[in-house]
């Protein structure tokens, strides 16, 4: 639906805002499109080139960074599939897809996106064949 869109890339705005998510340019309407900044690469394309295909430390802390600062500002992303790490030209990791974002609900912790979603995270990235640096 259409709110249901608008409600995602107000999401998006909020984590662009924050650093951690590119920039919303456009939510088409009629098309039900969101059109953001564009980011020339996949993550999990840049660490499957790697032999063996890994995580790098520094990467692992900027996943972590994003998903803590998620967390302290009310935003649970909610999808951890490893597709929605995208890397910027310098090798910045933003994270996209805020479709099934919501406001925490603290039932059970405070920081759910590092509870689950770092969780989450991980599995996708090791499913896909990356290993992750514990």
């Amino acid at each position: 639906s259409v709110d249901r869109m608008k409600k995602e890339a107000a999401f998006q705005t909020a984590a662009a805002a924050l650093g951690v998510a590119p920039p919303v340019l456009h939510v088409d309407e009629v098309e039900k499109r969101i059109f953001m900044e564009g980011l020339p690469h996949l993550f999990l394309d840049i660490a499957k080139t790697r032999r063996p295909p890994a995580m790098l430390m520094d990467e692992v802390a900027r996943i972590k960074y994003i998903f803590n600062t998620l967390d302290a500002n009310n935003i649970f992303h909610n999808d951890g599939n490893c597709r929605n790490l995208m890397m910027d030209a310098n090798g910045v990791i933003f994270l996209i897809d805020y479709g099934m974002a919501k406001k925490p609900n603290n039932k059970k912790t405070t920081q759910p996106n590092m509870y689950y979603g770092w969780e989450a995270m991980k599995r996708s990235l090791r499913q896909n064949g990356v290993s992750v640096p514990t």
